[in-house]
């Protein structure tokens, strides 16, 4: 699961709300948010194929399907290429850029 410990209160009502608050979200939704893109760019790639086909008699329809097809894969690259670049420069230069820091 992607979500982060020590990111809970102790639930009192004296609890009260930090700036960890706020990178606790952060980091919960980036846990999040990645995996969700790649499942939406594949339901694109997999729509657009469809399209492609019901529409083969229509040229505007497939010109449509392959552009979402394009931007489907030019997302998915994207963001497999961001992560790439995040992980080089951790490698290179030892700063875990990878993780957000606890306050």
């Amino acid at each position: 699961m992607p979500w982060q410990t020590g990111c809970v209160g102790t639930g009192n009502a004296a609890d009260v709300a930090t700036i960890g608050g706020i990178v606790c979200i952060i980091r919960n939704l980036l846990g999040i948010v990645a995996p969700l893109l790649g499942l939406v760019a594949l339901g694109v790639i997999i729509y657009s194929g469809a399209r492609m086909i019901m529409g083969a008699d229509n040229p505007k329809e497939v010109a449509a399907a392959q552009q979402s097809l394009t931007f489907a894969i030019i997302g998915l690259l994207g963001l497999g290429l961001s992560w790439l670049i995040l992980v080089v420069i951790k490698n290179l230069t030892g700063a875990d850029v990878l993780t957000l820091p606890s306050f």
